[in-house]
């Protein structure tokens, strides 16, 4: 059995700007918008009106299909006393986002922690009375155009708090696509579906962009039925 070594690029394939229409009225062009997205007036206003919140923004309005949204994510505590809060880390015990792409259903993207035999557990800490805590979080664009997120925070009650939404713009073309660089063998171009698995998707490239597969070898190769690889041992 021959291993082959390999890497992951990510290539953005058909990149070029898509036409733009025309205005409607004076509707601004949205890849012509500047960032950075904040609340607006009225959800920060409401926001501190309440004994915990949690808010977004993102410092670009526009990123590319296959390049990273940058989001940072704010709680803080308006009690008088401090309290045990949920380190804000990307996890499904912790901190996760709702994602809609257009007017698709919106799906739920986080991080798995652990596994069976040591399941993970959320981590706390000590937030004191006024005080807050910020937290930076890299998701991968996987479809064109408008897309909507929301921050779903756990409080120590158990309920889970919603963060305003932000609404950013996916500049390129679908599909998106990976070509896989192999080492003396040539190149494996990916295409995805995004529209039918986002999670699994969004998943996978930001695994790509982390160079999590670069370096690994084919460990299972049988003539005529299967190529195997992406396992880090």
């Amino acid at each position: 059995m021959h291993a082959i070594r390999f890497s992951t690029a990510l290539a953005w394939l058909f990149l070029g700007l898509l036409p733009v229409s025309p205005l409607l009225g004076q509707e601004q062009d949205p890849r012509k918008r500047r960032g950075p997205v904040k609340p607006t007036p009225e959800e920060a206003a409401a926001q501190k009106k309440q004994p915990f919140f949690a808010v977004i923004e993102s410092k670009k309005a526009v990123v590319p299909l296959g390049g990273m949204m940058d989001v940072q994510l704010k709680i803080r505590n308006n009690r008088a006393k401090k309290f045990k809060a949920v380190l804000p880390e990307l996890s499904y015990l912790a901190a996760r986002f709702e994602i809609a792409y257009g007017d698709r259903k919106p799906f739920v993207y986080g991080r798995f922690v652990g596994s069976d035999t040591a399941p993970s557990r959320a981590r706390f800490f000590k937030l004191s009375a006024g005080k807050s805590e910020k937290a930076r979080f890299k998701i991968p664009a996987v479809l064109s155009g408008s897309v909507k997120l929301t921050a779903l925070y756990p409080t120590e009650d158990g309920k889970v708090h919603r963060s305003n939404t932000i609404e950013l713009f996916v500049d390129g073309e679908d599909p998106l696509r990976v070509v896989m660089k192999v080492e003396d063998r040539g190149r494996v171009v990916m295409r995805f579906f995004p529209e039918q698995a986002p999670n699994t998707v969004t998943h996978f490239i930001e695994r790509v962009l982390g160079e999590y597969y670069d370096g690994l070898v084919f460990h299972r190769v049988v003539a005529d039925f299967v190529a195997q690889t992406g396992c880090p041992t």
